[in-house]
């Protein structure tokens, strides 16, 4: 069965938590939920300008908040000039699969980067895959 990116990473997330609130786990359970998430993790954006990859925030992701970390590396004139750190923050929507912030310090003039960060970030979790 096919489950949109963001929706399994949620599942997991979920998953996670409500074994760590257990009183007794095996602590097998919890380490499978995490080795899942690093699998999921692994189809996140990485590469065009996100060349550090993107992580998955456990410590502030929540079932209902997906919190994914990254960088961009910026270019000006041919080179490499420094990095943005931003947070992708995905939310539930009624209207729509989802709905996505992406927080940041960004720099005048980097409207293209943003627009690019949403295009990619929304395309990607939103892509349907077989259920890890």
């Amino acid at each position: 069965m096919k489950v949109a990116l963001f929706q399994q990473i949620a599942r997991q997330i979920d998953r996670r938590l409500r074994l760590i609130n257990l009183d007794v786990v095996p602590e097998k359970w919890i380490t499978d939920c995490e080795e899942k998430l690093e699998k999921l993790e692994t189809l996140l954006p990485s590469g065009s300008g996100i060349d550090s990859g993107t992580k998955i925030n456990l410590e502030d992701s929540k079932p209902n908040m997906i919190i994914l970390d990254s960088s961009y590396h910026v270019m000006a004139d041919g080179y490499y000039t420094h990095w943005i750190d931003f947070e992708v923050i995905v939310l539930p929507s009624l209207s729509f699969p989802f709905m996505l912030d992406i927080d940041a310090a960004w720099d005048d003039g980097n409207d293209d980067i943003q627009d690019h960060l949403y295009q990619t970030y929304e395309m990607n979790l939103s892509e349907e895959l077989e259920a890890i």
